[in-house]
């Protein structure tokens, strides 16, 4: 395989794991009482992605997910 399919490959998140990830994001921010423009401002997202991020149709990739989880100090436990 070549190695930009790999790259993509890398990248991808199971539905129901990514699911599960941003449902302890969102508790977190709700704990620490962080709005989503306030995680935006602390990655230096954009409002618009934050919200495609959180509510979007499309699965984030994994390295979005690492950036979230570092700035809210959470830990990601994705299965291989």
């Amino acid at each position: 395989m070549s190695k930009n399919i790999e790259e993509k490959r890398a990248e991808l998140v199971d539905p129901l794991d990514a699911e599960a990830a941003i449902s302890d994001f969102i508790s977190v921010l709700r704990n620490r009482g962080m709005s989503t423009s306030d995680l935006a401002l602390e990655l230096g997202w954009s409002r618009n992605k934050v919200d495609k991020f959180f509510y979007g149709v499309d699965t984030p990739k994994k390295s979005e997910f690492v950036q979230v989880a570092e700035v809210l100090e959470v830990t990601l436990d994705f299965s291989e």
